[in-house]
């Protein structure tokens, strides 16, 4: 049923809304349909939203009482909580939220310490890497096959020629070998940095929230 109502509206004619009018233009764009859907939702949402409210202050109990109450003000519109003590106090609410975040933090921590651990190990096998190929050549001796030579001259001439050759290549080998460990250390040496950055970030936020906590 479902695949005869997939070819029942392949066939169908694709309906187009029309463009604004050239002797319209100026009064902007014309709305589409989806436009309106668009607008028509948002302004339910909100009229949803004000009867919810509309509510709540109808049924609110002007001898209403909390404890919280007695050290909490609304000064000039905003919330404000009094100091005891000399000390600052947080609600419940807000301190489960900083509790929160500290955890959230402290995770984050975690992944990027055990990144930077990696990061390490990796750098490690790349300066042995690089340490190796500065030191030797770092290729292994190549197949031989065998040559006949007519004449001792010839056979001079063709072996300092392909002596040349090898030298040259084994060299532009070893340099591209070595610019390709070098950029790879110094790409995980730039992340490692970064990581740590992120690391004594994270450590001090950790730390300011802590102090934040223990406020009563």
């Amino acid at each position: 049923m479902a695949s005869f109502e997939k070819a029942a509206k392949a066939g169908q004619r694709i309906h187009r809304e029309r463009n604004q009018p050239i002797e319209r233009q100026k009064f902007g764009h014309l709305e589409k349909h989806k436009d309106y859907v668009l607008r028509a939702r948002n302004y339910q949402k909100k009229r949803e939203q004000l009867k919810k409210l509309q509510i709540q202050a109808r049924d609110k109990n002007p001898d209403e009482f909390h404890f919280g109450m007695i050290n909490n003000r609304v000064i000039n519109g905003k919330h404000v909580i009094a100091k005891m003590n000399g000390k600052q106090s947080l609600p419940k609410y807000r301190k489960a939220q900083i509790a929160e975040k500290q955890r959230m933090k402290t995770k984050e921590l975690r992944a990027i310490v055990l990144e930077s651990t990696d990061q390490k190990k990796i750098i490690e096998k790349l300066q042995c890497t690089l340490s190796l190929y500065e030191n030797k050549e770092g290729f292994k001796k190549s197949n031989s096959h065998i040559r006949f030579y007519e004449t001792t001259d010839e056979k001079k001439e063709l072996r300092k020629s392909k002596d040349n050759q090898k030298e040259a290549f084994k060299l532009n080998a070893k340099d591209t070998k070595l610019n390709h460990y070098q950029k790879a250390l110094q790409a995980r040496l730039n992340r490692l940095q970064e990581l740590q950055k992120a690391e004594n970030q994270l450590r001090s936020e950790i730390l300011q929230l802590g102090k934040s906590t223990n406020k009563r």
